[in-house]
Order: structure tokens, then C-alpha cells, then sequence
């Protein structure tokens, strides 16, 4: 399903459309029979997450719904949220050979560890009381009834008026994100600046249209930032596994040893952020206003025009 606003639309008419899709899209990959339940609850949050993008977006012009539509999609993606965590643990676990003494992970401790993710992990999965299945038929019961909650919802403003608020006021939070993860870099603020960054992300993916080239190879740098920072969480989350579980399988030395190469890695993937995050967020909020408007304005113009020759 297409995120981008389509040659022939208008700004105030791609919300509903795009909205309408991403939940059909979020429903389809709940009962797609090929996706592991992982993946699955994994796609089917991605989709949370752009119509959440997609409401703050048009925020400026939606009044009431805007909340309504964040607060209903937040909801329900955490309903999936403890399988999905699990499984993100037992990923970054994996992805530890790129950057870990393969003695140490080869380690009986550290092996019995990674065991214990995987079986806490098939735990939740299996468990009829706490497993996959029945999450994701809440999360669908819960889709179902937004898609009618949310049918005629649009946004009160034309043209790019209708996105102007959201699209600047996002890109300020991320802006400001910036300097207060570099300067006071703890996981809550990075984490916090990954949310921005994202949503700045999927703004220029609805945009993309407008002027395809720069617009994209500014999605690619945003994908590339949003990376290393959820790449970063999401070693936080496997630190914090390690320090308050770890006891019973590894040995202090190999706790120690594994921590310490976390953080290292942690170091470089929070530097490399901030160096790519300062030329993204180079411009003030005014100036990329401006700019995108700009966009727009030739791109109506673009249509005007080829609409008047074919009639012509």
C-alpha cells in the first residue's frame, strides 16, 4: 500500500485514502498464513506507526480526531508490544557476532543466556493465555472498529494548509531532539529523538511526489538515522537483560566482557547519529516549511499544466 500522495490527488484527500489502506494493510499482515506471528506483529505496528505519522502530519487540520486517531492506533500496537520485544531481544542477541569475541559468545554461559531468550520468547508466543494468538485477534477486533470510527474523517483545511502545522512542528520536535540527545545522550532522550525522526521520515514518504529526487535521498539519510538510533535502543534493552538476568547463566568476567562490548557499540552508533542528525537538521523549521510549500507549489502548477494540454 502507497503512503505517497498520488499525482492526481489533492494534500486534504490523500489523508483519508492513505489512512483507510494502512489499516487494511495492518489487518492483512495480522492474518497473512506466510509471516511468523513475529514478523507479522511486526509489520503490523509499522503500519500503526506511519498512521500515526500520517495523523501528525495533518494534526493542524484534523482538531479532535487527531488525538483520537494517535491515542487509538498507540493502543493497540501495545497490545502486541511484549511478544515483539522478546522477539527484538532474541534479534540484537544474534546480531551481537558482528561486533563480539566469538570465544565469548561461544561461551557455555553465554550460550545458556541466549537459550533462555529463546525459550522466554516461545513462551509468550505458545501460552494460550499470554500468546500471539490472542493478541492478535484483539489488535484486529480493535482495527476492524477504527477503520469505521475513522471512515469519514478528513482533514478541515486545503492545499498544503493542511499539513503545514503538522509537517513544521514535527520537524522542530526532532530539531530540538537533536542537542539534547548529544548533549545529555541517555536512552530515553535518544529513544525520544528516534520517534521524531521517524515521523519526519514518513512525512517525506506521503511527500515524495512533490519532487521525487531530493526528497527521496532525504528519506534514505532519515532511514539511515533511524537505524543506528533503534539500533541503539535496542541494545539499552539487551544490556538491561543481561544486568538483571544474566546472574544465573554467565559468569561476572563474561557479564562484564559482554556489557562492555555493548556499550562500546553503543558509543559509536550514538556518535555516527548525531554527526548524520546535524546535517539532516541543518535547516530552522521556517526554512524547510518554505521549501517543501515550494515543492507544492510547482507540483500543482506541473498538474495544471498537464491537465490543460490534454484538454487543449
Amino acid at each position: 500500500m502507497s503512503l505517497k500522495i498520488k499525482k492526481k490527488e489533492k494534500l486534504e484527500t490523500a489523508f483519508p485514502r492513505i489512512l483507510r489502506e494502512q489499516v487494511d494493510e495492518a489487518l492483512s499482515c495480522l492474518k497473512n498464513g506466510e509471516l511468523g506471528k513475529n514478523e507479522a506483529i511486526h509489520e503490523c505496528r509499522k503500519c500503526m506507526k506511519k498512521i500515526r505519522g500520517l495523523a501528525r502530519l495533518y494534526r493542524g487540520s484534523l482538531g479532535k480526531d487527531y488525538r483520537r486517531i494517535n491515542t487509538t492506533f498507540r493502543d493497540t500496537a501495545r497490545i502486541l508490544s511484549d511478544l515483539r520485544d522478546r522477539g527484538v531481544l532474541l534479534e540484537t542477541f544474534h546480531a551481537l557476532n558482528d561486533f563480539v569475541d566469538r570465544n565469548l559468545l561461544k561461551s557455555p554461559g553465554v550460550r545458556a543466556f541466549e537459550q533462555h531468550l529463546q525459550e522466554e520468547f516461545e513462551r509468550v508466543e505458545g501460552d494460550p493465555d499470554l500468546g500471539a494468538d490472542q493478541m492478535m485477534k484483539d489488535a484486529a477486533k480493535r482495527l476492524k472498529k477504527a477503520r469505521k470510527d475513522f471512515k469519514d474523517c478528513a482533514p478541515s483545511s486545503e492545499g498544503f494548509d493542511s499539513i503545514q502545522d503538522g509537517l513544521q512542528k514535527t520537524y522542530k520536535r526532532g530539531r530540538k531532539g537533536l542537542p539534547r540527545a548529544r548533549e545529555n545522550p541517555t536512552t530515553e532522550n535518544f529513544h525520544d529523538w528516534r520517534k521524531r525522526v521517524k515521523y519526519h521520515r514518513y512525512h517525506m514518504r506521503v511527500l515524495q511526489n512533490l519532487w521525487k529526487p531530493p526528497i527521496k535521498a532525504r528519506r534514505k539519510e532519515l532511514k539511515e538515522l533511524t537505524d543506528l538510533i533503534g539500533d541503539e535502543h535496542d541494545l539499552a534493552l539487551l544490556d538491561s537483560a543481561i544486568r538483571d538476568s544474566a546472574h544465573e547463566f554467565m559468569t561476572y568476567e563474561e557479564i562484564e566482557r559482554l556489557r562492555e562490548a555493548i556499550a562500546q557499540r553503543r558509543d559509536d552508533l550514538r556518535g555516527r547519529a548525531i554527526l548524520l542528525g546535524e546535517k539532516i537538521y541543518a535547516e530552522k523549521k521556517c526554512k524547510l516549511t518554505k521549501r517543501i510549500r515550494s515543492y507544492w507549489k510547482t507540483w500543482v502548477t506541473e498538474k495544471e499544466t498537464q491537465a490543460f494540454s490534454l484538454s487543449s
